[in-house]
């Protein structure tokens, strides 16, 4: 169900009805939870470039500078399909399961891992390696063409009888997802979950959303964990086992859930560890609706489950049916979808504001039952059951209903005509929200620009010399240097989305003129700073040599300072809501070192962030870009000198290395998050897309390179 027809709720999919876990029902039962032309300008003289996040430190091997890209001849040998970008509403708003209500201790947990690339095989733990990525790669053929995958799944994760490593207490588990690649068949990770405090059986509220593709064997790996401190290190924390399992086995088992015995290598590999515990993983096809909820609850008068001297701890957890045809008095129906926070000694608590996309909530169904869970915390992860109540989500999200009675089963059972509740929730605020796609707004005329900063430190290497990342020698025998590959991949998708195509050019770290620059023009004209199209960018790279040096250091406050100047004229609603397109602007800095003026970057990019402007930094070359990685804020929030706190991500760092022999992975990773930081931006703004253009001309489809999957075609006018 697209995010149009998101309230057509009468169609309801059906699908197979879950499995019954393994042997011991009552201890399986699961409590509700969770070509180039000329530039613009000219020369001057002679004629003839990770609550939960996910992040990733994209450091990984590197490889010898002269290797370079076979020049490629046409624009559209860069176009690639980038897999489905889902919707964050906050890491409260995953879903997943929960075996009975005393397995879900509700503690934050440590910073995610940094992880780099690595081939893997065995049963012992993935070693640390790559970026991370919260979507499986787009399958490819032989041929280097993507495939379309059959549908997304979203995937959830859930554990029963884990192997206990910790003498006094019991495990503190999480996982790590892993996705075999088809190419090289090396294991590239997809995400990893929330920590649950000491609990044998956790149910993971973080789930991961994958590409399946039924004609590919695409081999899933589940590694179980048990943190033993904050460290980064997956080496510093108990290895209780792993499994593997196909997506086609999965996708074709009995309600797409599957149960798998944990493997564990300490004795030999491969050996099982009947005592290690199962993996239960379930699958569901996710129908795309980007339209959220934003919610307040409150209750009254809950039930004291901690006796004369205190208040119970309330927390809420939502589920959602499984599906039509689930036995909604089944435990195993029910999938958790939303957490709230813990409020602390009262029966009367008021949870905050949250915000849940409805692909979360019902996956696009608002005829999906919910049931409403409220629970009271314990530090021991025993929580105890305070009552619940069932409602359909159209009724939830309407306002229909604003007060709930929460029944206690037992307890009604117990007091008969004496029991009325064990307390009443209260919706004190509901709206849905419609959400604008990203091919509304390219529908709308909606333009995406190319601004282009360019590294000339010294540390590229005296461009004379072929191991020079500046080296442009091997041009003649039709190959690039890393720094034209980059803008070539990045630059052959986005110019197809300017209308005007003059996109601005500029270089740092160089000597112009004798003097260091730390943000001059390539048309060396401050007033004329854009050159035309693809081929104008490349050129003014190649042409820049005759007039810049080489110099230092590395800078980047100066660029983000210039771009944000140019995308502020298009940052004002009122500005945004005139006339003209509306307008997008993609910073691509394409750099070899690590940046001497971080403070002072932050706070520019922290200003950027309320601009309509992202920004993706290339790294190439072997030096370490560690520090340089964290501007990639992804699940962060950057803050600067002055306490001011980012109002949206809006860095992608890719590191060159991993994807010099593949330009379309390359341009993938380089704009995957375009689309999301682009609605970010204009939702923030409270700016919709405009009416759709109307055709004047001939029509041709186009197929959307950065779509993120909500428009896989778009006619466009020539």
């Amino acid at each position: 169900m697209n995010s149009q027809h998101c309230f057509d709720y009468a169609r309801t999919r059906s699908l197979s009805t879950p499995s019954a876990p393994p042997a011991d029902n009552r201890n399986y039962t699961i409590e509700p939870q969770a070509p180039f032309g000329g530039r613009r300008g000219s020369l001057t003289s002679q004629p003839q470039p990770p609550l939960y996040p996910d992040i990733g430190q994209r450091n990984g091997p590197s490889a010898p500078r002269r290797e370079s890209f076979v020049q490629q001849t046409h624009a559209q040998n860069f176009s690639l399909q980038p897999p489905n970008l889902a919707s964050t509403y906050g890491p409260q708003h995953q879903s997943g399961q929960n075996f009975g209500h005393s397995s879900v201790p509700l503690q934050p947990p440590p910073a995610p891992f940094l992880r780099n690339p690595t081939l893997h095989g065995g049963y012992g733990p993935v070693q640390p390696g790559s970026f991370m990525s919260s979507r499986n790669s787009m399958a490819l053929l032989s041929n280097g063409l993507a495939t379309t995958p059959s549908s997304v799944v979203e995937l959830r994760f859930r554990c029963k009888g884990l192997k206990k490593s910790d003498f006094l207490s019991q495990s503190d588990p999480f996982i790590v997802v892993y996705m075999q690649e088809a190419q090289t068949k090396g294991w590239k990770e997809v995400g990893q979950t929330e920590t649950i405090n000491n609990t044998a059986n956790p149910v993971f509220v973080k789930t991961f959303q994958v590409d399946f593709f039924f004609e590919e064997v695409q081999r899933l790996r589940v590694e179980v964990f048990d943190r033993d401190s904050p460290s980064e290190k997956l080496s510093d924390h108990d290895f209780l086992g792993c499994v593997e399992i196909t997506m086609g086995q999965l996708m074709a088992s009995k309600g797409q859930s599957a149960v798998l015995q944990v493997l564990q290598n300490d004795k030999k590999r491969g050996h099982v560890h009947y005592l290690s515990g199962h993996v239960i993983i379930d699958a569901e096809e996710v129908k795309s609706c980007a339209d959220i909820v934003h919610v307040r609850f409150s209750a009254t008068k809950l039930d004291n489950k901690d006796g004369w001297f205190g208040a119970s701890d309330p927390f809420l957890n939502i589920y959602r049916l499984r599906d039509a045809q689930s036995d909604p008095l089944a435990e195993t129906s029910w999938i958790l979808v939303w957490r709230s926070e813990v409020i602390m000694n009262n029966c009367n608590p008021k949870w905050r504001h949250a915000t849940i996309g409805v692909q979360t909530l019902c996956n696009g169904e608002l005829s999906r039952l919910l049931k409403i869970e409220c629970m009271d915390w314990e530090r021991s992860g025993m929580h105890q059951f305070i009552g619940s109540c069932t409602v359909k989500t159209i009724e939830l999200v309407t306002g229909e209903l604003r007060s709930i009675n929460l029944i206690n089963r037992e307890r009604q059972l117990r007091k008969g005509k004496r029991y009325k509740n064990s307390g009443v929730l209260v919706v004190e605020q509901i709206e849905l929200q419609k959400q604008h796609t990203f091919a509304e707004f390219l529908r709308g005329g909606c333009e995406v620009s190319l601004i282009v900063g360019i590294d000339y430190t010294a540390s590229n290497g005296n461009p004379s010399d072929p191991l020079s990342l500046h080296y442009l020698g091997g041009n003649y025998q039709g190959q690039m240097n890393d720094y034209q590959a980059a803008i070539a991949a990045t630059g052959a998708i986005l110019e197809p989305y300017d209308s005007d195509k003059h996109f601005p050019v500029y270089g740092f770290g160089g000597l112009v003129n004798g003097v260091a620059d730390h943000c001059f023009p390539l048309t060396f004209d401050p007033s004329q700073p854009e050159v035309d199209g693809l081929g104008g960018i490349l050129k003014a790279y190649s042409d820049s040599f005759q007039f810049v040096h080489l110099h230092g250091p590395t800078k980047f406050a100066p660029l983000v300072h210039q771009a944000s100047a140019i995308s502020r004229a298009f940052s004002a609603p009122a500005e945004q809501g005139g006339h003209g397109n509306l307008k997008y602007f993609v910073l691509l800095i394409i750099t070899d070192g690590a940046i001497m003026d971080m403070q002072e970057t932050i706070d520019e990019l922290v200003q950027a962030s309320t601009l309509p402007l992202s920004i993706v930094i290339v790294a190439v070359g072997n030096a370490d870009f560690t520090a340089m990685s964290a501007l990639d804020a992804d699940g962060k929030v950057l803050i600067d000198s002055r306490r001011q706190r980012a109002a949206r991500d809006i860095v992608q760092f890719v590191p060159f290395n991993q994807f010099r022999s593949n330009p379309a992975r390359l341009a993938k990773e380089t704009l995957a998050e375009i689309p999301t930081q682009l609605l970010q931006y204009f939702n923030m703004k409270g700016i919709h897309p405009r009416a759709p253009l109307q055709r004047q001309g001939t029509s041709y489809l186009v197929r959307s390179s950065i779509s993120n999957g909500m428009a896989d075609a778009l006619d466009v006018e020539v």
